[in-house]
């Protein structure tokens, strides 16, 4: 026992033990600092990564839909996914969707574009979104150059009440990763466009 030692955060202690005890269990521990506040997260041998499934079926699913135009597959961004995950778990905690992105809530590299799924499944959310392209307000998207929309791309559907931005995201020629990130906490996802 050491005199006058300074009491350690409770977040800092319950992650040190985790790290102890998924070590001991031959896992890896990421430990990362937002914020003052330690988060942990557990990979390895034993445990893995409960999304990795999830993760490739998104990135799969996204590639097959960018073929149908013949574009150039994204790589999957793995070191952007924690950033993801965080970002999926806290907006489904609060509701709002690409709160944490839009905010930077987490100081991570969250890319250039997000688009986000509130549940019900991954795989359909992805199909409506690249359906967009098929909205009147929608028609100009595949000439888009750059972020943000272009003109007969209404991005955010403020002109047309066509949203276009989840596509353009998707079929963005100046994307070459994507991070699929899934809540904790629910069943909301993000893709982060890099």
């Amino acid at each position: 026992r050491i005199a006058n030692e300074t009491r350690l955060d409770t977040a800092f202690e319950s992650s040190l033990l985790l790290g102890a005890l998924a070590s001991a269990a031959g896992d890896r521990v990421e430990l990362t600092i937002v914020d003052r506040r330690v988060q942990a997260r557990v990979r390895g041998t034993t445990g893995g990564d409960p999304f990795a499934a999830q993760r490739q079926a998104c990135v799969d699913t996204i590639n097959q839909l960018r073929a149908t135009k013949s574009l150039q597959p994204l790589q999957r961004w793995a070191d952007g996914e924690n950033c993801a995950d965080l970002q999926a778990t806290d907006d489904n905690k609060t509701g709002k969707a690409h709160g944490a992105w839009s905010s930077k809530k987490f100081g991570c590299d969250g890319g250039s574009g997000q688009n986000e799924c509130l549940g019900g499944g991954i795989a359909g959310c992805l199909n409506s979104m690249w359906n967009e392209k098929d909205k009147a307000g929608c028609a100009g998207c595949d000439q888009c150059t750059g972020p943000g929309g272009c003109t007969g791309c209404d991005f955010y559907g403020s002109q047309t009440g066509d949203v276009c931005g989840h596509y353009v995201n998707m079929s963005a020629k100046w994307f070459t990763k994507v991070a699929c990130g899934f809540s904790s906490a629910g069943n909301w996802a993000v893709q982060n466009y890099k």
